[in-house]
């Protein structure tokens, strides 16, 4: 490394042009950086389940509809049906919005001898006002599916508005919607008191981009401020503030310029990049600037000092920032592409923050005036650590890998769940209306079913009868609220029967297809064959109940619809298929990390040294896992990428002080004498660096989305818990067995 720092210094023209006009490409490629949030990001092209997603919307449509629901207490008096149908109205006026439907609005399909006609199913003259005038409203409600549940509880004290929106299905265009929706609600709310309830795709949508903006105008200016005030404290001069920050402002422009570059779109995971890129790569700066500081009150020139910190810190900052970004590198074996893209940018970055500092840094600081370190103050701050650990040393091993072992059993409790209703807040008004949808209506959650079978296949009374029964089979299960299908259109110009004959299902179709307002491309398509539609109204769900519903509907299948092929997809069947992409990037993504980690450390510091720093880097990962067993934590899109992140970060510390340990080892040929002069040496940078990233991390906690707080949370309580590993059991373990041999020149006694 000395070597490379000789380059450096002697070719700083040519290594600064280089960066300046890296920098100038990928900043002119960031105004085609796009945000994105929707199956592309979540699901790879050739994926099963997106491709069967893909199908499924070419043959009946991608629908957007936003949900509005109010409570009422007689939503039947003419006064309440009359500001149903003016809210109707006005909602219909809305940008996009192409249809609004209530009560007030849909229309009631009636057959006679004569054939069929359609009317308003509820108008203000028909407020009933006999008891026999509710009776027949509410049969008429129930009789209809696509009635209670969606435009009206079961309860009858809450009404619901559906909103379809028209246009391309663009970010801008739910953007727009939305705010309008809220607007408009809000000065509803102000005239009427009433509280709204809205929700739906566009919606989530709408909301993740806005968390989104909001995150990455807060993160960045807070890392940096908080950042910049750390480094001011430590070392007390504008350039150790300057360079460390400029390194890691320009390593976010290479790293976001790179992924407009590749068309690579921003996700709300892909925010985090911001912090993790500046907190990683100012802590790297610490431990450089910290060591150069050292080696300035033992040279006599400042270009000596560079030389000889290139050469004793040099190669630990380098493994550092290698296996941080294999903690993050390990992400890109993950199926869901945001997770993987999140992986690959993140390593990007880190490592090009890292060649960054080791240019501008040696450049920047040659001429600078730094504060010497106050050696013998930190010696008596470091020593009661050092003392207690190397006197208690079998004693602490002990008892921290008994308490690894016993709390990581913890783990074993922690749920997988990537629900993004549970992205945002729960006092987000998305996540309160998706609890008030599933209390109130029909539920905020939807599977569809795909059904397709040879030419006319549908117009049979066995199919209908088929379908009718797996409907009924799958309302069975209490998270399910409502089922929709052909039969139910079927049934209502049928008397609310099922068909006897096949010329009966011929003739029920051959009405739907004549009679206002009922779209049959909506649940029924016949073409080459036949294709049709199972909609099922679900409350949100964790993983078991999902699977539950899933499992039953293909064993249903598997059993009774011999010659169909039926096809789980829609919101909830693609949350099926990502949860096993989300166990699986856990269980691989660590085990990778563990490898290579462990492989570098066998590189650099034999196997014994590998063997040594498994404990103090075990205990945090324990406890972590340990932890959000017993806490409740879920694996979600955030949290799965704490334990490979956490695992690659942990190291570093360990990195840091075994080094300084096997040179002084090496040295004075005495292992506590070496493990006490280490802390002395190395642990006040390794304070200012754990300090650095958790108030780096702290700052995920000021997230509107809950996920990001998780994250922060627990990669700050892994970092903490991995310092104080790192500086009481790291100095236990290399004081009491012989990790590190002395060479053949080395010095030996108390005197060295």
């Amino acid at each position: 490394m000395r070597t490379i720092g000789r380059v450096i210094l002697r070719g700083r023209f040519f290594f600064l042009a280089a960066i300046a006009a890296l920098t100038v490409v990928f900043a002119l490629a960031l105004d085609t950086l796009e945000t994105r949030d929707d199956e592309s990001t979540w699901m790879s092209a050739d994926n099963q389940a997106r491709i069967e997603y893909d199908r499924f919307k070419e043959l009946f449509g991608l629908e957007r509809f936003i949900v509005v629901a109010y409570e009422s207490a007689n939503p039947f008096q003419k006064e309440e049906i009359e500001y149903l149908a003016h809210l109707t109205d006005k909602l219909g006026e809305l940008p996009y919005i192409e249809d609004s439907v209530s009560l007030s609005s849909i229309e009631d399909t009636i057959l006679t001898s004569a054939g069929c006609f359609s009317q308003k199913f509820l108008r203000p003259s028909d407020a009933p006002h006999t008891e026999a005038q509710c009776c027949s409203l509410d049969s008429r409600i129930a009789g209809n599916p696509f009635v209670e549940g969606t435009l009206i509880s079961g309860d009858r004290q809450t009404l619901g508005i559906v909103l379809e929106i028209q246009g391309d299905m663009s970010s801008d265009v739910y953007s727009a919607t939305t705010h309008a929706l809220e607007q408009k609600l809000d000065e509803e709310h102000r005239q009427t008191g009433r509280h709204f309830y809205y929700g739906g795709a566009p919606v989530y949508d709408t909301m993740v981009n806005d968390v989104l903006d909001r995150d990455i105008s807060l993160f960045m200016p807070l890392t940096l401020l908080l950042s910049s005030i750390m480094l001011f404290l430590i070392f007390r001069s504008w350039r150790c503030v300057v360079l460390p920050l400029l390194a890691v402002i320009i390593g976010m422009v290479w790293t976001f310029g790179l992924k407009a570059l590749i068309g690579s779109p921003v996700t709300p995971v892909s925010t985090t990049l911001i912090a993790l890129i500046t907190i990683i790569g100012v802590a790297n700066s610490v431990h450089f600037i910290s060591h150069y500081r050292i080696e300035l009150s033992r040279n006599d020139s400042s270009e000596k000092a560079m030389l000889t910190t290139f050469a004793l810190a040099g190669t630990p900052c380098f493994l550092t920032a290698m296996t941080t970004a294999v903690g993050f590198g390990s992400l890109v074996i993950s199926n869901i592409p945001l997770i993987r893209h999140l992986g690959a940018f993140a390593a990007f970055g880190i490592l090009s923050t890292f060649l960054l500092t080791m240019v501008l840094l040696p450049v920047g600081l040659q001429k600078a005036t730094i504060r010497h370190d106050q050696t013998q103050h930190r010696s008596k701050t470091w020593a009661t650590f050092g003392r207690f650990a190397i006197e208690h040393s079998r004693v602490l091993i002990v008892l921290c890998a008994l308490f690894s072992i016993a709390i990581s059993f913890g783990g074993l409790r922690i749920q997988v769940e990537p629900s993004m209703t549970e992205y945002l807040k729960t006092s987000s008004p998305v996540r309160q209306a998706a609890d008030f949808f599933d209390v109130k209506l029909s539920g905020s959650s939807s599977i569809e079913l795909l059904i397709e079978g040879p030419p006319g296949s549908f117009e049979t009374t066995e199919a209908v009868r088929m379908l009718d029964h797996l409907q009924s089979s799958v309302e069975n299960h209490a998270y399910v609220s409502q089922s929709y299908s052909i039969v139910d259109y079927i049934k209502s110009v049928s008397s609310g029967e099922l068909p006897q004959s096949d010329a009966q299902v011929r003739r029920a179709l051959s009405i739907l297809e004549k009679a206002d307002g009922v779209d049959m491309g909506e649940y029924y398509i016949q073409d080459n064959v036949d294709s049709t539609r199972v909609s099922i109204r679900t409350k949100q769900m964790q993983l078991p109940e999902r699977d539950a519903v899933i499992t039953d509907i293909e064993d249903f299948a598997n059993r009774k619809m011999l010659g169909f092929q039926v096809t789980v997809t829609g919101a909830d069947g693609l949350t099926d298929k990502i949860t096993i992409d989300v166990v699986n990037t856990q269980i691989y993504s660590l085990m990778i990390a563990i490898v290579v980690i462990l492989g570098m450390m066998l590189v650099f510091f034999g196997p014994r040294g590998a063997l040594a720093a498994i404990l103090p880097n075990a205990i945090p990962i324990a406890l972590l896992f340990g932890f959000m067993g017993l806490a409740g934590f879920e694996l979600n899109i955030a949290t799965i990428t704490v334990a490979a992140i956490c695992m690659g970060l942990v190291v570093d510390d360990t990195i840091h002080y075994f080094a300084h340990f096997r040179r002084l080892v090496l040295t004075t040929a005495d292992r506590k004498i070496a493990a006490q002069e280490a802390l002395n040496e190395v642990g006040g940078a390794l304070a200012i660096t754990t300090l650095t990233l958790v108030l780096g991390f702290s700052v995920f906690m000021l997230s509107e989305s809950a996920f990001l707080m998780q994250f922060g949370f627990l990669a700050v309580g892994a970092l903490i818990v991995a310092f104080v590993a790192d500086i009481t059991v790291s100095p236990a373990i290399l004081s009491s067995f012989d990790v590190f041999k002395p060479g053949k020149g080395s010095k030996s006694g108390p005197a060295a």
